[in-house]
């Protein structure tokens, strides 16, 4: 299953995280073919200096770096080099042992074979591939040659099951099974850092106003709907978001993206033909215009812009939807990030939503809904809302750190709540309260929410 095969792969990470590139010092380079990948066996170390055996060739590099006799790399003579060099990409994957089998006796004849390693579903970033149709790739910070089902592109991130054997490493597509969204989505979480919308609007904007509108480059063509995406939710003018900002995010901000498509093609009619403009329905969307946008510069080659704003930014997309996979198998809050602007720069707000049950008579899924929020201001410092709302009655608890930020938005409480009784609420209830006192598992939620990630149970795992 692909996540998000538009990233570009310039280089390929070492096991540190870049290639490294090494002087080579003895040894020629000419019988080796430019630009494929190759298994290099180191032989010696020694002043500085390593010896490495490649495909018979000997040849001499420095610095030697952490090198020691014995490692088996990835290296690759790469196109263009005006210096005799060669680039370290990582190290080849050791084979798993296997202990042979003893002769079979009247006591085990019948019993069941010892399995190999149960196959993992992981995150896969593919570095680049070779002829013979094998890859490398980057697994859980690792480099590693890896045969594949499947065709894959290079720069590509998948989610694919990955099978380790005597013979190697093999990718393929995910088996179906009826947890296999949960699996995909612990996948992802594990790959990815945590999203943080707020952090990264200001790079993203950067990014799309160096790409002024041209019809004629369909990158530039992109970027401009992404722009239009980026403004129907993000507030002008350092104001805080609205009620119509903040219904274009959820609606348009790129977490339902899939969930759009899915009622587009419900929609088609039974022949399959859509009709003229139906394919723009689901849009503007965030997440589409990202997809959109850096398939356009892989379109383009390495020509293109590398555009690392709105990888990031797809990124946080798929960590908060793979987080809220997750949520929904065990009975967590949906998780939203709200980017707005404060004094020094873009916040983003951690919002928890769940639905609230009373156990009122006659009570049910309309009961309400309780709400969590975290936001750093540069004014108050770190501050929590915990909120219920249930039709026209509104109760929040504004938990803040500091003593005299306290009095503060105490004083304006009255205010505060005569402005929401105009807006229609008919029961207004609020308090601020120290940090300390923020319930346990509202502080729980607040952790996992600023982590990106759901709280409650287990996370990383979730077939554990």
């Amino acid at each position: 299953m692909q996540v998000n095969p538009t990233d570009p792969a310039t280089t390929a990470p070492a096991p540190a995280g870049g290639a490294v590139a090494v002087r080579v010092v003895a040894g020629s380079l000419t019988a080796l073919p430019v630009g494929e990948l190759l298994q290099a066996t180191v032989t010696k170390v020694a002043a500085g200096a390593a010896t490495l055996d490649v495909g018979g060739q000997l040849l001499t590099v420095r610095p030697s770096g952490d090198l020691r006799p014995g490692a088996v790399l990835v290296v690759r003579v790469p196109t263009g080099a005006t210096n005799p060099g060669l680039e370290l990409l990582g190290r080849a994957p050791t084979p798993i042992a296997v202990e042979p089998a003893p002769p079979p006796t009247a006591a085990t004849v019948g019993r069941p074979a010892i399995p190999s390693a149960a196959p993992q579903v992981a995150l896969v970033t593919v570095v680049s591939t070779t002829p013979d149709g094998r890859a490398l790739v980057r697994i859980d910070g690792a480099n590693e040659f890896a045969a594949t089902a499947e065709p894959l592109a290079a720069g590509g991130r998948y989610v694919l099951q990955v099978e380790r054997t005597a013979a190697g490493l093999t990718l393929r597509p995910p088996a179906d099974a009826p947890r296999l969204a949960v699996d995909v989505a612990a996948a992802v979480l594990r790959g990815s850092p945590p999203p943080d919308l707020g952090a990264a609007v200001e790079p993203l904007l950067a990014e799309l106003a160096a790409l002024a509108p041209d019809p004629a480059d369909p990158v530039r063509q992109a970027a401009a709907a992404v722009r239009e995406a980026v403004r129907a939710f993000l507030p002008a003018d350092a104001q805080p978001p609205d009620a119509a900002h903040l219904r274009n995010l959820v609606e348009n901000g790129g977490l339902h993206y899939e969930a759009k498509l899915a009622r587009q093609d419900a929609a088609a009619p039974p022949s399959g033909d859509v009709p003229a403009g139906a394919e723009k329905a689901a849009g503007p969307d965030l997440k589409e215009g990202l997809l959109r946008l850096l398939q356009a510069a892989r379109d383009i080659g390495a020509a293109a812009p590398q555009l690392p704003a709105a990888r990031a930014a797809l990124g946080g997309i798929e960590a908060q939807q793979a987080a809220n996979v997750v949520a929904h198998e065990q009975g967590t809050p949906y998780l939203l990030q709200v980017p707005f602007p404060d004094r020094t720069g873009w916040r983003t707000l951690n919002l928890a939503v769940e639905p609230e049950r009373r156990g009122r008579p006659g009570g049910g899924k309309g009961d309400g809904f309780r709400l969590l929020m975290h936001v750093p201001l540069d004014g108050l410092g770190e501050t929590w809302i915990d909120a219920g709302l249930s039709g026209d009655r509104l109760r929040a608890v504004l938990y803040l750190d500091d003593a005299a930020a306290r009095e503060r938005v105490r004083a304006e409480l009255p205010g505060l709540r005569a402005g929401l009784t105009t807006d229609g609420f008919r029961e207004v209830l609020l308090d601020v309260r120290a940090a300390a006192d923020l319930p346990a598992r509202q502080r729980a939620h607040a952790a996992a929410m600023r982590a990106g990630r759901a709280g409650g149970g287990a996370v990383l795992d979730v077939r554990a």
